[in-house]
């Protein structure tokens, strides 16, 4: 039985450990109505990032003064683009009430603009050499995932939905195929003839 009492407690102390990874958060990428909506996940060291950023907020004594800056940090380090690579404009920044965890911090930031091709998401990134950003894109019917982190920085969205080319490139080899096909039977007939 202690056997079994120390495997469990060791098993989950290592998944709180794993849990809770400093350099590690989380990203959902949405529409919603005319607005790109991105639910992050933060570790409790946003706050490290929000000082480094600014450190005049070491002495802060109002809230007011962390909202400013984290507004202005994600306008720094996370930029949405749209397929003409013009900015979204950032619209707003709230806390979501859904903490799973006590040593996270869970937000909805909202930008202006319909749809999204580039990300670049640098995160965290001026306080971990290591950070790695996840990000879930949910682009309509389209679901996919990235990663940012030092030397990738930002990534290109492929929207699965624009299938244009791959039909045009299906139609022409099966155009082809057709013609091959035909002119295989005909020197066929032509042999036995």
């Amino acid at each position: 039985m202690k056997y079994l009492f120390f495997l469990f407690t060791s098993f989950f102390s290592n998944y709180a450990l794993h849990a809770h990874e400093v350099n590690k958060a989380f990203f959902v990428v949405k529409k919603q109505d005319h607005s790109i909506v991105v639910e992050a996940q933060f570790p409790w060291t946003l706050r490290n990032a929000l000082i480094a950023f600014n450190p005049k907020l070491q002495n802060a004594k109002d809230q007011l003064e962390f909202k400013t800056s984290f507004e202005q940090y994600i306008i720094s380090n996370l930029i949405l683009f749209d397929a003409k690579g013009i900015p979204l404009p950032f619209r707003d920044v709230e806390i979501l009430d859904k903490r799973e965890h006590s040593h996270q911090n869970d937000f909805r930031i909202t930008f202006k603009g319909g749809s999204v091709a580039k990300i670049k998401n640098t995160m965290m990134f001026n306080i971990y050499d290591n950070q790695i950003n996840y990000m879930k894109v949910q682009l309509d019917d389209d679901h996919s995932n990235y990663v940012t982190k030092k030397g990738n920085t930002t990534v290109n969205i492929i929207e699965k939905n624009d299938h244009r080319g791959f039909r045009y490139a299906f139609l022409s080899i099966l155009g082809m195929s057709i013609v091959f096909a035909m002119f295989k039977i005909k020197m066929n007939y032509f042999k036995f003839n």
